[in-house]
């Protein structure tokens, strides 16, 4: 089943062990808790989807591979280099820095981001 979609995969282990199980059928409950997991884990598929598609239009602005988007996003390079995209020369890259080390720095670099949003108005 490698290679196969997670809810697929679910629903074929769900199959097998209906058939088969050897167990109590479900509680009203447990159907329930079941209907909420599957419900969830849609969800969960429909917002990686969503990422991905992010990555990839993000990615295909900055011209290069965008993996990890809450990664990427969180020293602020990635937002300022979108800023600067949507409005160019919006970014003094004299002041923000292209490859902050720690938390403070980052914050510093989203800061600047922040600031230049709301200079060109976003």
């Amino acid at each position: 089943v490698r290679g196969e979609a997670p809810s697929l995969v679910l629903l074929a282990c769900a199959r097998l062990f209906r058939q088969s199980s050897g167990l109590e059928p479900p509680t009203e409950l447990e159907q329930q808790q079941l209907a909420e997991t599957l419900t969830s884990l849609k969800r969960m598929e429909a917002s990686n989807c969503e990422a991905r598609s992010y990555c990839v239009w993000i990615g295909s602005l900055v011209g290069r591979s965008i993996h990890d988007l809450t990664g990427e996003l969180a020293s602020g390079v990635l937002l300022l280099e979108l800023l600067d995209i949507v409005s160019a020369g919006s970014v003094d890259w004299k002041k923000a820095p292209r490859n902050p080390k720690g938390h403070f720095k980052c914050l510093e670099t989203r800061c600047i981001a922040v600031a230049v949003g709301k200079q060109i108005g976003l």
